[in-house]
């Protein structure tokens, strides 16, 4: 990925309710909360800003005339010295860096909960939940949840799923940011065509199944038209939908573990039905035109979509085809909020604000990270940019828009944004609102079993899970089996490319299966209770 693409990911995740229920921009706030406190207060924050320094300072600048008056804190963004080039492994470096000097920020960016990248290879500075408890780098701030950030407080009664899922033992370190639209799946279909389907209504990847199903049975395609899946979208839609997660994300659709199993046993993929399952699944589409190949979304998407008439795929990837030649008004647009891609794909990734234990006004923290998300004006900001400078607004219709006298860095503030009355750029395709969306996502968040027993190994124990599992993989009585075993990994993450039966592929699994690494792995997981 782009090392903007990592800064767009990070940004547009902070920010996702400017909007009132009708979709509009709300009226900013004007009274200060309760515990103002002094116009000098100073929050430093360090953030990745990569090409976009100059931006982020008119940004920020804004931001703090907002904020000084509402809240009596301003923003101090990191630029200088240390953090004078924020590309993301730099943003890393320096993060670190002054952290373990005792000079870190008051406020920063986490990336995930726990680093599984450990369990198979080196890692870079780590920037996980787990390893910054462990190491006294962030301040427990549960207590800083309350009635001066009526925001955080409500969302997290609304959503009690989110709690676990920013710290250990009940004890709140990070702030949960909510996922990004960008890599959402989204049903697309033709508007000509979902009038003449059983149903309009599509909101799992087995819902998009069906739709297409019908478009086939009832005769609707013509010679040239396409259908399109995300293979990834499938495979851990199958796996959800059988009550399974992945352990491992380096070694996918390999070690599983049951949704519902507080035990954590290791299940290998021989042990379930999830290959024959898939392999019906391979059937299906194959009567069906639908193309589910391990590439088949990014290679339609370098010929613009051409002949698309449905398909499910990334809401990133349906704004990415080029505008002048692919016409999206033409399509309806579902997102599927079945389930949260990260949570059962095995990935730890839950991005968060921490408060550094250097900072000496967490309270005020907290509260300009409430701010942040409830604020319209700052929200906004945060989205869209400055008006006039990085986006217009129309004065009849109010919508915004860009051209040629903007300056844009919308692959940081606006290209994932989704509004339903606001457009900028390629955004205005989702038929319902940003928040009903966006609390339908978060209700999908969830701390599997093995999650809480990572964080609670890496957090109290000294040769912790990550470790563990780290050595047992390099073990060199195991090192043929994981050999081997990666060299399934591409068949079985791509086996709608592969002319293979199932009984083929089944015997190459099977020849490789070692139940002393199995055994081995389970050890090691029931070591760290």
């Amino acid at each position: 990925m782009k090392k903007t693409g990592y800064i767009a990911i990070l940004l547009c995740l902070l920010f996702f309710f400017g909007c009132t229920p009708e979709g509009h921009i709300k009226e900013s706030q004007t009274n200060p909360i309760p515990g103002r406190q002094s116009p000098q207060d100073v929050i430093t924050f360090c953030y990745p800003y990569g090409l976009f320094k100059e931006d982020y300072i008119a940004v920020f600048d804004q931001l703090n005339s907002l904020s000084k008056d509402y809240l009596g804190v301003t923003v101090e963004l990191l630029t200088t010295d240390l953090y004078q080039d924020l590309y993301m492994m730099n943003y890393y470096n320096a993060l670190y860096e002054s952290i373990a000097a005792g000079m870190g920020p008051d406020l920063y960016l986490l990336m995930n909960r726990y680093h599984e990248v450990k369990m198979s290879s080196n890692t870079p500075v780590p920037t996980d939940l787990a390893h910054h408890v462990k190491n006294g780098y962030v301040q427990e701030i549960t207590s800083y949840i309350n009635a001066r950030t009526p925001y955080l407080s409500t969302l997290y009664e609304i959503n009690p799923s989110v709690k676990p899922l920013m710290g250990y033992d009940d004890k709140v370190y990070g702030i949960y940011m909510h996922d990004l639209f960008s890599s959402n799946p989204v049903f697309v279909i033709d508007k000509g065509l979902v009038g003449q389907l059983s149903t309009n209504v599509f909101t799992s990847v087995q819902d998009a199944i069906n739709a297409c199903v019908e478009l086939n049975d009832k005769k609707l395609l013509v010679e040239n038209d396409r259908i399109i899946f995300n293979n990834s979208d499938v495979m851990t839609h199958l796996l959800y939908s059988l009550g399974y997660y992945n352990i491992f994300p380096t070694i996918p659709y390999m070690y599983f573990c049951e949704i519902k199993d507080p035990e954590c046993n290791v299940l290998r993929v021989d042990d379930t039905d999830f290959l024959k399952k898939a392999f019906e699944y391979k059937l299906l589409f194959e009567e069906n035109r639908i193309s589910a190949g391990l590439n088949a979304v990014q290679n339609s998407l370098k010929d613009n979509f051409n002949g698309l008439v449905a398909g499910v795929m990334s809401y990133g990837s349906f704004l990415s085809a080029d505008s002048s030649v692919f016409d999206r008004d033409r399509y309806d647009v579902h997102i599927l909020t079945e389930y949260d891609r990260s949570v059962y794909k095995g990935q730890s990734r839950q991005f968060m604000f921490a408060v550094s234990s250097n900072c000496e006004k967490p309270q005020q923290a907290v509260q300009y990270i409430d701010w942040l998300y409830s604020d319209p004006d700052a929200n906004a900001l945060i989205k869209y940019g400055i008006e006039d400078v990085h986006y217009k607004r129309d004065p009849q219709t109010k919508i915004l828009y860009r051209d040629e006298t903007t300056r844009s860095f919308s692959s940081l503030l606006e290209s994932y944004t989704v509004d339903t009355d606001v457009l900028i750029s390629d955004s205005l395709y989702i038929n319902y609102q940003e928040k009903y969306y966006t609390e339908k996502i978060t209700q999908n968040n969830a701390c599997l079993p093995l999650s809480e027993l990572i964080m609670k190994s890496v957090i109290e124990q000294e040769d912790h899970f990550l470790l563990k599992m780290d050595r047992l993989m390099k073990l060199d009585e195991f090192r043929y089996t994981l050999t081997e075993e990666v060299k399934l990994r591409s068949q079985i993450n791509s086996f709608f490319d592969y002319n293979i039966t199932y009984e083929k592929l089944m015997e190459s699994i099977e020849f490789c299966r070692n139940n002393e690494y199995i055994w081995q792995i389970q050890k090691v997981i029931d070591s760290c209770r």
